[in-house]
């Protein structure tokens, strides 16, 4: 089974139990999170509140960190590494939540 299919086995469940509902939730955002999603299939739909949200992305043979961004002049979004655009990215992967500080 694809991550694709159990996601949309998981949408289907019906419950009235919040806590098992908010389980089926954290399963959905973990399997959503955890793959590499082609440029072709979709463009990120998350921008920080900064305007940049990181991803690990592959283009021309390397991983790299990148920053989905929008392109000033043109209003539309684009990935840069090390502050330049990257035309050559393949796929995408969100980044993970940073740790959470101790206090």
């Amino acid at each position: 089974m694809k991550n694709e299919e159990a996601i949309a086995e998981l949408r289907d469940i019906e419950t009235d139990d919040p806590k098992i509902r908010e389980a089926y939730d954290l399963a959905i955002s973990a399997l959503s999170r955890d793959r590499w999603i082609s440029v072709e299939e979709t463009p990120p739909k998350k921008v920080g509140d900064d305007g940049y949200t990181g991803y690990l992305v592959y283009a021309n043979g390397y991983y790299e960190i990148a920053d989905y961004a929008p392109e000033k002049l043109f209003g539309i979004y684009e990935f840069h590494v090390d502050g330049e655009y990257e035309p050559n990215i393949v796929a995408f992967m969100p980044l993970p939540e940073p740790p959470k500080e101790e206090t």
